[in-house]
């Protein structure tokens, strides 16, 4: 299992296409980095950058540890619907 994997990336690495992303925000501010071209993010992708972490965090939520499971469960479902895609 190994070997495949270590055989693609040489090859990825071998075939000089390597790629690599990188966000950073500071507050509202958000440069996104794609292959050391750097670039300002607008208002709206820094918005829906938040509202995708965001939703993110939410999904980490295990309610069967809540005190209340039924209730957390409920709240759960009120505060997706307030992040759509």
């Amino acid at each position: 299992m190994i070997r495949p994997l270590v055989l693609s990336i040489a090859l990825t690495l071998a075939s000089g296409q390597a790629w690599a992303q990188m966000t950073f925000c500071q507050g509202d501010v958000c440069t996104e980095e794609v292959n050391g071209v750097k670039r300002t993010m607008t208002p709206e992708e820094v918005g829906k950058l938040k509202r995708q972490n965001a939703r993110t965090a939410l999904g980490n939520v295990e309610c069967r540890h809540a005190s209340s499971p039924e209730t957390c469960e409920t709240l759960m479902r009120d505060l997706f619907a307030q992040f759509p895609y």
